[in-house]
């Protein structure tokens, strides 16, 4: 839905206070609208091509999933009605709802299921998430319709969290032979809205699934959303999301750095404050080229850096020095690394590096070896945090003879480089995980040139604990070898963490009753809005 002017908005809130305005979901207005912010725009919201963060926002409220990962860190049946595991943890045996249908009136059921995830792992879907979270799955069975049975090729105890994920949601196969290609622009699922347009770079209005009755037991509304549209603004500039907030024209936003002592002190708003559930910030650094394959080079950068002299200056303060892979927030979080932490000691730098062949022979503070100094591009996104942080690495690595070039690139770009392993370091990160699997994806050598591995790791002894982490029968094991994965990261400097941020976001208080998921996305199924009224 567009926006309304100020005025037009003041006329409705007088009809629907003669009509003695309620909250109650039968009670529609045309501003019964939530407004949210997006920092991109999204490029699909096809679940099995997506790959942002901003589309798994998006994808979250258009479908559902087998499993839902709630606020309490448990996991609840959601378009399963029950669920069960096998003692050798490889079947999977689900019983569906009955009676779901998806946005456009066909049946969801087993068999509909059975090949929306033979299409997400099919090698020529190309998935870059979603067939990953299957790698293990050996086959699928439907002996009835509302009867699910996935077998493992090992036990994976992960897969709880995958089955969650919105990648994984139903699509509708009607649909997806109507639009072929288009499908990603025209998403028909299962979930609590559905979509009702959008405009690419400008926003993705929702529309409320009339027929959504099974939210997870932890909501108290069971039914229909309490509120009509649910928008997605794409608005990029911090300064305008800000601006949009301010006067009402948007709800709910990211509150930068620069601006939330005064959102503190001022209170015109309900302030929503979280630690990344994962690594907001750390340097890759391609081990595939010279001269990162040597260890004393990686270590020198890791003493290189004064983390916190980072936070100071990207991100105001608010965030907490990152130890190593994993964030603490994640299951399987290993405190031991906190031990293991490179300090900054620029000193100890130099002499790694001198250990590993490069001095400064001329006196230009640069140092050299065979003849070459050590001159390197630094990848990041143009973003103001991101732009901050390269700035003052760049100094850092700077003052122990490192010259770093620095490059900006959009973040889709950044990726795909980073993928083909074409980067000599770059700045990367990821806000949320709720599991150490992920590390299997950012570090085993078998993500190289398809996944996210960036560092172009090859390494039989990690391969090797990371693929016993996560094939392992129980929780105690897995959390001893995400242990050892940890700590060999480390160990061998393959990244250089940097920082874990603390984020704050701002609602407008006529949103009621909206939670903030541990993982960082909105539950929104006990929402309501109280009449539109300006936040000042």
């Amino acid at each position: 839905m567009r926006f309304f002017s100020a005025k037009l908005l003041n006329f409705f809130l007088i009809i629907l206070l003669l009509f003695c305005f309620s909250c109650d979901k039968g009670e529609d207005s045309q501003s019964d609208n939530l407004i949210l912010t997006l920092g991109e725009n999204p490029e699909t919201l096809d679940p099995h091509k997506a790959s942002l963060a901003v589309e798994s926002d998006i994808l979250l409220q258009i479908g559902a999933t087998l499993l839902d990962y709630g606020p309490d860190k448990k996991f609840y049946p959601y378009l399963a009605e029950d669920y069960s595991i096998s003692e050798n943890g490889r079947i999977w045996s689900f019983k569906l709802r009955k009676g779901i249908t998806h946005h456009d009136g066909t049946p969801f059921n087993a068999r509909t299921y059975k090949k929306n995830l033979e299409r997400a792992s099919a090698p020529e879907t190309a998935s870059p998430i979603a067939g990953s979270y299957l790698s293990l799955v050996d086959k699928i069975e439907t002996p009835t319709d509302y009867d699910l049975i996935i077998y493992l090729k090992t036990p994976f105890l992960p897969f709880a969290f995958y089955l969650a994920d919105p990648f994984l949601q139903p699509i509708s196969e009607v649909a997806l032979n109507k639009y072929g290609l288009d499908y990603g622009q025209n998403p028909v699922s299962v979930g609590p809205f559905k979509l009702k347009n959008w405009q690419s770079g400008q926003e993705v209005v929702l529309e409320r699934n009339e027929n959504f009755n099974y939210n997870p037991p932890y909501y108290h509304e069971r039914g229909p959303m309490r509120f009509r549209e649910l928008v997605f603004k794409v608005i990029p500039e911090r300064v305008t999301t800000i601006a949009a907030l301010e006067t009402g024209k948007v709800d709910v936003a990211g509150v930068p750095v620069e601006e939330r002592k005064r959102f503190v002190r001022e209170k015109r708003f309900n302030l929503f404050t979280q630690f990344h559930s994962g690594i907001s910030l750390y340097i890759v650094m391609n081990i595939s080229r010279a001269p990162f394959g040597d260890i004393r080079v990686r270590r020198a950068i890791n003493h290189a850096i004064n983390k916190q002299n980072v936070i100071d200056a990207a991100i105001n303060g608010w965030g907490m020095p990152a130890s190593g892979p994993a964030a603490p927030l994640m299951k399987g979080y290993s405190k031991t690394v906190e031990n293991l932490v490179y300090d900054y000691n620029p000193s100890k730098a130099k002499e790694l590096l001198k250990e590993a062949g490069w001095k400064d022979n001329n006196g230009d503070g640069i140092v050299e070896k065979n003849g070459q100094p050590f001159e390197v591009d630094f990848w990041t996104q143009p973003l103001e945090t991101w732009m901050l942080a390269s700035e003052t690495l760049q100094a850092q690595l700077r003052e122990v003879g490192i010259a770093v070039n620095i490059n900006s690139f959009e973040l889709g770009t950044l990726l795909e480089s980073l993928t083909h392993g074409n980067h000599d370091m770059s700045l990367m990160g990821y806000t949320w995980a709720a599991d150490c699997d992920i590390l299997y994806f950012y570090y085993h050598s078998s993500q190289i040139g398809s996944g996210p591995n960036y560092s172009q790791c090859r390494s039989d002894i990690l391969d090797n604990l990371l693929t016993k982490a996560r094939q392992s029968p129980n929780e105690k094991s897995g959390n001893e070898y995400y242990r050892q994965v940890q700590e060999y990261i480390v160990n061998q400097a393959i990244i250089a963490p940097v920082y874990i941020a603390k984020g704050m976001r701002a609602v407008n208080k006529r949103v009621q009753q909206i939670q903030l998921h541990p993982g960082g996305i909105w539950l929104l199924g006990d929402v309501y809005l109280q009449p539109p009224l300006s936040p000042n």
